[in-house]
């Protein structure tokens, strides 16, 4: 069963907000609205926790503990202030793959951050053809399985449909 979106997009709005006071433009509509979508393509909003078939992705956003080691290896170590915002939102100080399924605030702060290290700028927020391009350049990649048409459908469908 997925996620109430009107809970899950209010929690996400909450972390959001929080992050901004250590990471200025953190939080923008185009920020929420790429985050509800990496969910309801990655996951179908929170139905599966797990990746079908053994795959290592997991929770909500279907990140790989490698991805998430890759963030704090390679980017939030090097910004204190990230570092901060990390223990103050969910006492985490390094990778914690278990978190990624089990707490939903990490699992949103590390798709944020994942997104944080993207070059060029989220499109516009009711842009969802051009969301769904920016989640497959950055976020499931060339390797990925994942397709834009994808995007686009379960967005409408959990996003928009709901």
């Amino acid at each position: 069963m997925a996620y109430n979106k009107i809970q899950f997009e209010a929690l996400i709005r909450r972390v959001l907000a929080k992050m901004e006071k250590y990471v200025p433009k953190v939080n923008s509509p185009s920020a929420l609205n790429l985050l509800l979508g990496t969910a309801a393509v990655e996951s179908e909003f929170g139905t599966f926790l797990q990746q079908l078939d053994n795959g290592p992705g997991l929770g909500p956003f279907q990140m790989e503990p490698n991805t998430e080691a890759d963030n704090w290896l390679n980017y939030i170590q090097f910004r204190k202030p990230l570092k901060e915002c990390l223990y103050d939102l969910c006492e985490a100080t390094g990778p914690q793959p278990e978190k990624l399924e089990t707490d939903l605030v990490y699992a949103i702060a590390m798709a944020r951050i994942k997104y944080l290290r993207a070059n060029g700028n989220i499109p516009a927020s009711d842009n969802v053809s051009g969301l769904a391009v920016y989640w497959k350049v950055h976020y499931n990649t060339v390797k990925g399985k994942g397709r834009v048409e994808d995007f686009i459908r379960k967005y409408n469908a959990f996003v928009v449909g709901v």
